[in-house]
């Protein structure tokens, strides 16, 4: 098999910021199926079991990010890819605590929408199946100084035989607004 480039890459305009806005996260279980658009490898679609929709969790600006570890193993010949998550929450609660231990105890979805407008879905792979992401080390903590963190910090990962794939902002409203 060749493995061809496609493309060039150029500089583009300076326009760019880091950070999440949002996340929408669904449970790996509920996943009934994911379109790709042949050609651009964006989502098109993403469709739940029966009325499951994604969540919302709403970010604090600079308190966000995902990335993609792309490892290579030359001597094996082997590419993959380590999707990461990590976002806060503050203020320490009953309610928090609960929802964070329902996500600790499922292999999730997350859909990220980032600071330029662009949704990134992780934890699905068309090569593989969707294996999900699962949370990793994370913390609860009050802080010391006035100006500390109060709340958590959440880590999630999953390993993936391809790169995570840009979402369609159209699927935004079906993944979250319920049938009538």
């Amino acid at each position: 098999m060749s493995c061809s480039l496609t493309t060039g890459y150029t500089i583009d305009c300076a326009d760019s910021v880091g950070g999440l806005r949002k996340l929408y996260v669904g449970r790996l279980s509920e996943l009934a199926s994911v379109t790709v658009a042949t050609g651009t490898n964006i989502v098109t679609a993403i469709s739940m079991d029966e009325t499951y929709l994604f969540r919302t969790y709403e970010l604090h600006r600079e308190t966000a990010s995902i990335s993609e570890d792309i490892v290579k193993n030359a001597a094996n010949g082997s590419t993959h890819y380590v999707q990461k998550l990590k976002f806060q929450m503050r203020k320490m609660s009953a309610a928090s605590r609960n929802e964070i231990r329902l996500l600790a105890q499922n292999r999730l979805l997350f859909v990220a929408e980032d600071r330029n407008g662009k949704y990134w879905l992780l934890g699905y792979d068309t090569a593989d199946g969707a294996q999900g992401l699962e949370m990793v080390n994370s913390t609860a903590a009050s802080g010391t100084a006035m100006a500390d963190l109060n709340g958590y910090e959440l880590n999630f990962e999953g390993m993936s035989e391809l790169p995570m794939y840009e979402v369609s902002s159209s699927v935004i409203s079906v993944i979250t607004t319920a049938a009538l």
